[in-house]
C-alpha cells in the first residue's frame, strides 16, 4: 500500500492592500484620538477626542449625559490636584516604589532622543506620560509606512492637543536610520508600553468603573496596544529597560 502524503497547507493569502491601508488608518486614528484624550485640558477637548474614537468597525460610542462630570472624573483619575487614582505614567507601575520621574521616565526620554525627538514639556510633565508615549509610537508607525518621512520630518498632528514629543531645534537633532525604526518599535512598544499599560488599565477600570467614557477609552487603549504588539519585530539597539518591578516579577 502506497504511503499517504498529506499536502502541505498553503500559507494564508496576504490581506488586500486596501484592507491593510484601512487597518493602518484606523490604528493611527485610534492612537491619535487616545493621545488627545489623555492630553485633554477641559471638557471640550475631552469630548472632541472621545468622539474621534467613533471609527468604522468599532462599537458605537456610549451616550454621555454630562461632560462636566466626565471632566471632573478625568481630573480625579489622571491630573489632580492631589493624589490621582490612575496615574498615566510608566514609572508608577514599573518602579519598585510608586513614584514619578523614575528610571522608566529616563528610559522614555532616551527612546525619544533616539528618534531625534524631545518632549516640549520636559521638566514639567514626565516623559513617560501615556500621551507622550502614544505620540512617539505614532510618529514611528507613520515613518514605517511606505514612502513615509522619518519621525523628525513628520508634520505635527493637526489636533487640539500640543504635538509631543516634538522635533528639537539645533544641530543635536538627528534622524534615525530606517532600519532602526522596527527594532525601536519592538523595544519601546512591546518591551516597555506593553509591560506597564495593562497595570494602568487595571487602575483605570477600578477607579472609573461607573463611567462609560473612561471604560471605552480603556477598552480602546487595550485594543490599540494589542494591535501594536502584533506589529513588533526585531531587537532593541538602545539601552535596556531598567530592571524594576518588571524584572523582579
Amino acid at each position: 500500500m502506497s504511503p499517504t502524503i498529506s499536502p502541505v497547507p498553503s500559507p494564508p493569502a496576504p490581506a488586500p492592500a486596501n484592507t491593510r491601508m484601512a487597518d493602518a488608518e484606523s490604528f493611527a486614528r485610534r492612537g491619535a484620538a487616545l493621545r488627545d484624550f489623555f492630553f485633554a485640558t477641559n471638557g471640550a477637548t475631552l469630548r472632541r477626542a472621545f468622539e474621534a474614537l467613533a471609527l468604522p468597525g468599532s462599537p458605537p460610542l456610549p451616550s454621555v449625559p454630562a461632560w462636566d462630570e466626565e471632566e471632573y472624573l478625568f481630573n480625579r483619575l489622571f491630573v489632580g490636584p492631589g493624589p490621582v487614582a490612575a496615574p498615566p505614567y510608566a514609572s508608577v507601575y514599573l518602579e519598585t516604589e510608586r513614584r514619578l520621574m523614575g528610571e522608566a521616565t529616563l528610559f522614555a526620554r532616551e527612546a525619544y532622543a533616539a528618534l531625534g525627538l524631545a518632549s516640549p514639556w520636559q521638566g514639567s510633565l514626565p516623559d513617560d506620560h501615556i500621551g507622550l508615549e502614544l505620540d512617539a509610537a505614532l510618529a514611528v508607525f507613520a515613518a514605517l509606512q511606505p514612502d513615509a518621512a522619518g519621525p523628525a520630518d513628520s508634520p505635527a498632528p493637526a489636533t487640539s492637543a500640543p504635538s509631543a514629543p516634538s522635533a528639537p531645534s539645533g544641530p543635536g537633532a538627528r534622524k534615525p536610520a530606517p532600519e532602526d525604526l522596527a527594532p525601536w518599535w519592538n523595544a519601546f512598544v512591546t518591551g516597555h508600553m506593553a509591560v506597564w499599560v495593562p497595570s494602568f488599565l487595571d487602575a483605570l477600570r477600578r477607579a472609573g468603573a461607573t463611567s462609560a467614557v473612561m471604560g471605552r477609552a480603556g477598552d480602546d487603549l487595550a485594543r490599540w496596544l494589542a494591535d501594536a504588539v502584533s506589529m513588533g519585530c526585531g531587537a532593541f539597539a538602545q539601552p535596556e529597560q531598567p530592571v524594576t518591578k518588571r524584572g523582579a516579577a
